[in-house]
């Protein structure tokens, strides 16, 4: 790998991350504030990180295992935000908080 295509990559799997914070926490916004324009930011963040995603796997030097290792992250990165909500608002619904 030279130095460049290591700062390409670096960018592309940070890029990957930020639009995968921004999808979970423009998903919960919408959810929670019942708002279908945050829900089309969020869908569009994630078809963003997609997109990323495959620039990744068709041009980083990285190995196949750390490409496999990134597309099932893609994949879950999907569901995390939408089980993570379900899961907090079954706990809040049953006041199993404590503080």
């Amino acid at each position: 790998m030279t130095p460049m295509g290591f700062v390409i990559d670096a960018i592309g799997l940070g890029l990957f991350a930020l639009l995968g914070g921004a999808y979970g926490l423009l998903y919960a916004a919408s959810e929670l504030r019942a708002e279908r324009r945050l829900a089309r930011f969020a869908l569009a963040s994630y078809a963003a990180q997609s997109s990323v995603l495959l620039a990744i796997l068709a041009f980083s030097a990285l190995g196949p295992i750390w490409k496999v290792f990134l597309l099932a992250s893609g994949i879950a990165y999907y569901f995390i935000p939408r089980a993570t909500l379900r899961y907090l608002k079954n706990l809040h619904a049953s006041g199993e908080i404590h503080s």
